[in-house]
Formats: structure tokens, sequence, C-alpha cells
């Protein structure tokens, strides 16, 4: 029978130890990447963090090709799920 967590873990690409995804990108890409996952603008996460648009773009993006997901909101979806399953 899959459970819930396992049947998520199998959606979001987390299922093996060494393919968190929190692994793959840096802390910086992270906290944007959280942020973006609340539903912030990018204007809010550069006010947030005092960074420019041009640079929390850039972060989203590298952390996207870091992270080998197709899309910002599955990654956003993916830190997520790793956050929860790390305690954080």
């Amino acid at each position: 029978m899959t459970t819930p967590s396992t049947a998520l873990s199998r959606t979001s690409g987390l299922g093996a130890e060494g393919d968190n995804i929190l692994e793959k990108i840096t802390g910086r890409q992270t906290e944007i990447v959280i942020l973006y996952g609340q539903g912030k603008s990018y204007s809010e996460i550069a006010r947030a963090l005092n960074i420019s648009r041009h640079t929390v773009d850039s972060h989203l993006r590298r952390a996207k090709e870091r992270a080998g997901c197709n899309s910002r909101v599955k990654m956003a979806c993916d830190v997520a799920v790793a956050m929860t399953k790390r305690g954080g």
C-alpha cells in the first residue's frame, strides 16, 4: 500500500537519500525558492532580502538548473517537501 508521503516523494523526485534537492542548491537559493513558494513576487523577495529583482531571477534560474526541475513551481514544491521531511 502506498502512503501519501510515499506517493508525494515519488512525484516530487525526492526518493533516494542522495537525491535531496536541498543538497543540490545553495542556502541562498533555498531561501529565495521558499519565498517564491510562499507566493511572493520577485519584487517582494528582492525587497525582503535587499537584492535586485534580477538577482532573484538569477538565483531561481540557477536553482532550477541545479535541481534538474522543469519548472520553478515544481522546484518550490520539492523544496517544501524536503524542508518538511527535514523538520524545517
